[in-house]
């Protein structure tokens, strides 16, 4: 293997790795932040309803706990899902092509162009 093959693949290793933790970085700051608007939300609500027979803590515990184990369960795409991924991209610009759909006049329509000046 030459040197350059070896310091692209060492350089492209560096940048997924990168690319990870800063996507982990900003999940738990989103976590973080949904549990600091829950506290704000509940404590709001408490204040307001001064009914001993509503948990709201207990609630909110739940909610918590929905959103923890939702995120614990995530997990990368595989390469197969992203096989699948163009395999219905593929067909879906052959299906729209054989119904007659112009996706030039359709993208027009959808993101139009600002006329220069």
């Amino acid at each position: 293997m030459s040197f350059e093959l070896i310091l692209a693949c060492g350089v492209l290793v560096l940048v997924v790795c990168f690319a990870a933790y800063a996507g982990f970085m900003h999940l738990f700051r989103l976590i973080s932040t949904l549990q600091m608007q829950i506290d704000v939300a509940f404590k709001e609500t408490n204040e307001k309803v001064n009914n001993p027979v509503v948990n709201l803590d207990g609630i909110k515990n739940d909610m918590l706990g929905m959103v923890e184990d939702v995120i614990s369960n995530m997990q990368p795409p595989t390469a197969g899902d992203h096989l699948m991924g163009a395999l219905t991209q593929f067909l879906q610009m052959k299906l729209m092509g054989s119904m007659g759909v112009d996706l030039n006049q359709l993208q027009s329509q959808l993101m139009p162009h600002e006329e220069e000046v």
